[in-house]
């Protein structure tokens, strides 16, 4: 049986993955042990549902256009940086935060029911810039990033291909908001 490893997400606009790369470019050199994602990988999760049949696409599918057409799109803009877990000394994620719309709160949860996919930890929007791996990496840094605005305006089903050299994400299905 044909297995997928999946998750859906908004796809960010290219003004957005230019100032993103941009703040944390310095960076780069500076923690080569990081494992820095791609600007072409940057997205906003909103469920990881992970290793599923195959046609567990088809059976998402209705429910799934059917829940985007009834949204309207999402406004976001950047709001500074983090880590995950928070407050620790040493991070496993370095991330860009997000200003957005608390409807997106319920929004989430729709997903999480045609999913069948729940997590225990609250929904926190972000966009993914690092990981640490299995080092103890402390980020002392300060990105400069700007608080721009852009809006979401449909959902993608992604299939995520692990790789040596890192994932590849392929986008399968876009369902449009509104």
């Amino acid at each position: 049986m044909d297995r997928m490893r999946l998750f859906l997400a908004f796809d960010l606009p290219e003004s957005i993955r230019e100032e993103i790369h941009r703040a944390f470019a310095p960076y780069v050199e500076r923690y080569p042990f990081v494992k820095w994602v791609p600007p072409e990988n940057y997205h906003i999760t909103l469920v990881f549902i992970g290793e599923v049949p195959a046609h567990y696409v088809n059976s998402i599918n209705e429910p799934l256009r059917a829940l985007a057409s009834s949204s309207r799109p999402f406004q976001f803009s950047l709001h500074g940086w983090g880590t995950f877990p928070p407050k620790r000394p040493y991070f496993n994620v370095l991330w860009v935060g997000l200003n957005f719309d608390r409807e997106l709160l319920d929004f989430h949860r729709g997903l999480m029911r045609i999913t069948g996919i729940y997590e225990s930890r609250p929904y926190t929007p972000h966009i993914t810039v690092a990981r640490s791996g299995r080092r103890k990496v402390r980020f002392e840094g300060n990105p400069r990033i700007r608080p721009l605005k852009f809006s979401a305006g449909e959902i993608v089903l992604f299939r995520s291909i692990l790789r040596r050299e890192g994932p590849e994400y392929v986008p399968l299905r876009k369902y449009k908001l509104g």
